[in-house]
C-alpha cells in the first residue's frame, strides 16, 4: 500500500478524520492522532491513501490529505523534470539502465531502511550555481519505502539518482461530510392532584403524548433512550416500554422519512416529594449517525406534588344536657394523593400531643380524644364552675388545632372549635318560712316579717324576688265570704310583700276582729 507523508510547517489541529493518521516528531517518536489533536510544526504526517482528513493551521488556513499529497507529487515532478533535462544534455542513455548511485544517496536510503529520519543528520543546504550538464538543482527528495515516506531536503548534487520513466499517482477522494445530526428535547409537567386519590382527580390529565424530532443526513446507526435501543440497524425496535417508579414511558412509533418518533407518558402513582415539591424524571436520548457523529436530547417529566388542605371544623355541647360531641375531622378536608392523616393536636393553652403516643388531650372545659383517621369525641367537664356559671343561652368556646400530615411530610394546621352553651341554673333560696299576727292587739296594724337570702351559680344572671299568692286562704271557723267582704279578703292577701332580703306582712286589726278565741285565718305564698 502506498503511504503518504508530509512535514507540517506550522501548528495544525485535526478537525476531521476518517481512517488512521500518525505523526512522527523530530526525535522519531510516532503517535496516532484523533479529531481535535494538535500537530506541531515540523512533525511528519504518516497516512495511507484511503485516509481522509482536514487540518486547520494556526493562521486560520486549512488543508486536506489530498492537498498534502499533491504538494508532495509536485515536488517529486519538479525533481524528475530537472533530472530528465540533465540527461538530455548528455548522450541518450539506454532506457531503464540504472545509473550508479552517489554514495550519499545510498547512505540516505540505508538510513531510511533502518527506520531513521535522514533529515536529522543532514548538513545545512549548500548554495551554489548550477553548471549544466548532468548536474541537478538542490531540492527535496521523496524516497518511497514500505513504511513512512520522508521528504528530505539534502541540498546536494543528485546526479545519477535512478528514476523510473513513469510516475503513478493514486487518486484520493475526500468524502463529502454530512451535517451534524440533531435531536430535539421536550419538557412537560404532570400533577399528583390529578391522580384518582389526588385532590383534583382527572384521568385525562395523568398522561401526556408528544414527539421528538431527529435529523441525521448520514443515516441513523443507533438511537437509544436511557440506554435502551429504539432504532438499531436503521430499524425501529418498538413499541418500547420504559418503566419508571411512578409511571410508564412508551415509544409508540418512528417515521423514518421525517425523523420523528412519538411517545406517551402515563403517570400512575404518587411520587416521593420529601426532597421538594417538584420531582424530575429524565429520559436521555442519544443518536449516533453512520459517520459516528453523536447528538443528544432529553425528555424531562416534572411531577408536581399534591398537598393536603383542611377546612375548619366545629361542634357543640350544652351545659347540663348534651355534654358529649362526636364527629370526624377529615370529612371536609382534602387529604391529597399522599394520603394525609391526623398526626398531632394542640389545645388552647399550647400543649401538644403526637397521636400514637396518646390519643387524648385535656382542654380548658373538657377532654378531646381523636384518632389518625379523623374520628374524635369531646367530653364536657359539666361540673366545672366555668360551665355551671353560664347563664341561659350564654356561650363559651375552646379551640383545638390538629395537624394534618401526608407521607411526603407536607402538613397543614386545622382548627376544631367546640362551643359550650349554658342553661339556667335555679338560684337557691333561704327564707324564714313561717309567720303570723294576733288580732285584738293594741296596735291597729298587725305586722310580722322574716329574713330571706339566695345564691345562684349563674353569676351573670339578673335576679328579682317576687311573691305569688297560692289562692289558698281559709278560715278555721267557716267561710270567710260570710263574714268579710271581697275587699276585706283581698286586703288580707295584699298584706304580704317581699324584697331582696326579707318578707313582710301587715293587715288592719279591724279586719280580723270577728275571730273568736283560737280561730285562725291561713294563707301562703311562693317566693
Amino acid at each position: 500500500m502506498i503511504m503518504g507523508a508530509s512535514i507540517t510547517t506550522q501548528d495544525a489541529v485535526v478537525v476531521n478524520l476518517v481512517g488512521e493518521l500518525k505523526v512522527k516528531d523530530e526525535q522519531g517518536n510516532i503517535r496516532e492522532v484523533k479529531i481535535g489533536d494538535l500537530i506541531h510544526a515540523g512533525e511528519q504526517l504518516i497516512f495511507s491513501p484511503n485516509v481522509k482528513f482536514n487540518l486547520e493551521y494556526e493562521d486560520g488556513s486549512s488543508t486536506t490529505q489530498a492537498n498534502l499529497m499533491q504538494d508532495t507529487l509536485n515536488q517529486d515532478t519538479t525533481l524528475s523534470n530537472a533530472t530528465s533535462q540533465g540527461q538530455q544534455n548528455d548522450a541518450a542513455p539506454e532506457t531503464d539502465t540504472p545509473v550508479a548511485l552517489d554514495p550519499e544517496i545510498a547512505a540516505l536510503q540505508a538510513q531510511i531502511l533502518a527506520g531513521d529520519d535522514p533529515t536529522q543528520g543532514l548538513p545545512e543546504t549548500a548554495a551554489g550555481a548550477g553548471t549544466g550538464g548532468n548536474e541537478g538543482g538542490s531540492d527535496f527528495v521523496s524516497v518511497g519505502r514500505a513504511g513512512d515516506e520522508t521528504l528530505a531536503d539534502a541540498g546536494w548534487d543528485t546526479t545519477g539518482f535512478p528514476l523510473t520513466s513513469d510516475t503513478t499517482v493514486e487518486e484520493v477522494i475526500i468524502p463529502e461530510l454530512q451535517p451534524t445530526p440533531t435531536v430535539s428535547s421536550a419538557t412537560f409537567s404532570l400533577f399528583e392532584a390529578n391522580l384518582a386519590q389526588g385532590s383534583s382527580p382527572s384521568a385525562l390529565l395523568t398522561s401526556f403524548a408528544n414527539s421528538i424530532q431527529t435529523a441525521a443526513d448520514a443515516g441513523i446507526s443507533s438511537l437509544t433512550i436511557n440506554g435502551i435501543n429504539i432504532i438499531s440497524g436503521g430499524q425501529f425496535a418498538g413499541p418500547i416500554v420504559i418503566n419508571t417508579p411512578n409511571g410508564v414511558l412508551t415509544i409508540t412509533g418512528f417515521d423514518s422519512a421525517s425523523g420523528q418518533f412519538t411517545y406517551d407518558y402515563a403517570f400512575n402513582s404518587a411520587a416521593d416529594h420529601s426532597a421538594g415539591d417538584q420531582l424530575q424524571f429524565l429520559f436521555n436520548i442519544e443518536l449516533i449517525d453512520n459517520q459516528g457523529a453523536v447528538a443528544t436530547g432529553t425528555i424531562t417529566v416534572n411531577i408536581i406534588d399534591d398537598q393536603p388542605t383542611g377546612l375548619a371544623d366545629s361542634n357543640a355541647v350544652t351545659e347540663d344536657a348534651a355534654t358529649v360531641a362526636t364527629g370526624n375531622l377529615l370529612v371536609n378536608d382534602t387529604l391529597g394523593a399522599d394520603s394525609a392523616q391526623v398526626t398531632a393536636v394542640t389545645n388552647s393553652q399550647g400543649t401538644s400531643i403526637n397521636l400514637g403516643d396518646t390519643n387524648s388531650i385535656q382542654g380548658q372545659f373538657g377532654v378531646l380524644t381523636l384518632f389518625a383517621d379523623g374520628s374524635y369525641s369531646y367530653q364536657l367537664n359539666n361540673g366545672s364552675n366555668s360551665v355551671q356559671s353560664l347563664a341561659l343561652g350564654e356561650q363559651i368556646t375552646e379551640t383545638f388545632n390538629y395537624l394534618l400530615t401526608d407521607s411526603d411530610g407536607d402538613a397543614v394546621l386545622v382548627p376544631l372549635t367546640i362551643t359550650i352553651t349554658g342553661t339556667n341554673d335555679l338560684p337557691i333560696l333561704t327564707i324564714d318560712g313561717l309567720g303570723g299576727v294576733i288580732e285584738d292587739a293594741s296596735n291597729p296594724n298587725l305586722t310580722d316579717s322574716g329574713a330571706l337570702s339566695f345564691t345562684d351559680v349563674d353569676v351573670n344572671n339578673t335576679h328579682s324576688v317576687t311573691e305569688v299568692y297560692n289562692n289558698d286562704i281559709s278560715w278555721s271557723g267557716g267561710d270567710l265570704t260570710n263574714v268579710l267582704s271581697a275587699g276585706q279578703i283581698q286586703s288580707l292577701i295584699d298584706g304580704f310583700s317581699v324584697d331582696s332580703d326579707s318578707w313582710d306582712y301587715s293587715i288592719l286589726n279591724s279586719d280580723v276582729q270577728f275571730l273568736a278565741l283560737g280561730e285562725t285565718i291561713t294563707l301562703s305564698f311562693e317566693v
